[in-house]
């Protein structure tokens, strides 16, 4: 394998030019060092939200739609991915000279940045669009949303998120994606913004009408409730992805990168990984069957460690747990015999 001058090996998404602002960025060892912190702070706080939240849901029963229960799940899966795989691949390429090195380390980077990206992207619009419809067409809701065309929908995510990513492994493919990624930014956007301007509308005429429309609108009220929390999930998300934008755009009409916009685009991949902290909260604050089943697997994971610890002190039987909590003096002799 070919190497430059500045001894990094030469990548098929690696140009001449950027070999040279990396050769920069790696002599910054103060900015590489305040870009790992951060990413060493954020993923396993990210890791642990989102699996509780995740687990909370698979096991719990929620009377919430199939298909958007999925869909919330293949949000938090990317989410727990920026975790488990990108910030610490984040963080080695950051800090380690070897990594930023290797081609395989800052591919995968690469890939796998673009992947979690665009399919979080198109997850948001998956879900703004089941929202619409269980409001607007809630009749025939399930008929049009079922659980296989859900299933196939978050395949052909992943699958195009897969394809796409692949094109940044290669320079010359790199105006193709940024094209393709610009269709669908404009198109995601459009949805967005025509699907929640008549949410919100709805929901305005929905608080009108909700007091003497009490019983009927139950399941309704369950419906914009769920759409208001993914508007807050939604807002985050486009707010922290709001910087990774801007870098984005800068190296489109620079057509290159410099130093400059190098360092604020890495840091602004940061910023999209703080929205995949604050999604599990936003489910946990507004959803209260969410938070409820996150509050249950907490309080049994509790249980289960009490139980554990004390397995050579007391038999674990539901007995001895009435027994426990208030005996009477031929319970206590009893507790006695068996001690």
């Amino acid at each position: 394998m070919a190497t430059t001058n500045h001894s990094f090996p030469v990548c098929l998404f690696r140009t001449d030019t950027f070999l040279t602002v990396l050769a920069s960025f790696a002599e910054d060892r103060e900015f590489r060092l305040l870009a790992t912190i951060p990413a060493a702070v954020l993923s396993p706080l990210i890791v642990c939200s989102n699996g509780l939240v995740l687990v909370s849901i698979v096991r719990a029963t929620l009377p919430i739609k199939t298909s958007t229960i999925s869909l919330i799940c293949c949000l938090l899966c990317s989410d727990c991915l920026v975790g488990m795989v990108f910030l610490p691949l984040y963080a080695t390429w950051t800090m380690k000279d070897h990594a930023l090195r290797s081609c395989a380390i800052t591919g995968s980077l690469l890939f796998v940045g673009w992947f979690i990206t665009t399919i979080s992207f198109l997850t948001i619009i998956a879900v703004s669009c089941d929202r619409y419809i269980a409001l607007f067409h809630s009749f025939n809701y399930k008929s049009i949303v079922t659980s296989t065309r859900t299933k196939k929908l978050i395949f052909a995510i992943c699958l195009f998120s897969a394809v796409q990513s692949s094109m940044s492994l290669h320079h010359y493919l790199a105006l193709a994606q940024y094209v393709l990624l610009g269709c669908l930014l404009v198109f995601g956007l459009f949805v967005l913004v025509f699907a929640y301007t008549r949410i919100f509308k709805l929901v305005r005429h929905h608080h009108r009408q909700i007091n003497s429309h009490q019983v009927v609108q139950n399941d309704r009220t369950r419906q914009t409730k769920l759409a208001i929390t993914m508007s807050y999930v939604i807002g985050v998300t486009l707010l922290c992805y709001m910087p990774f934008g801007i870098a984005l755009a800068v190296l489109l009409v620079q057509g290159k990168f410099s130093n400059t916009s190098f360092k604020f685009f890495h840091i602004s991949e940061l910023f999209f990984c703080i929205s995949s902290l604050c999604n599990p909260v936003i489910y946990c604050i507004r959803n209260l069957e969410i938070r409820t089943a996150v509050v249950v697997l907490i309080r049994d994971m509790n249980l289960f460690d009490d139980t554990k610890q004390n397995d050579h002190h007391k038999p674990t039987s539901p007995a001895t747990i009435t027994l426990k909590k208030d005996p009477t003096p031929a319970q206590s002799a009893v507790m006695v015999e068996i001690s």
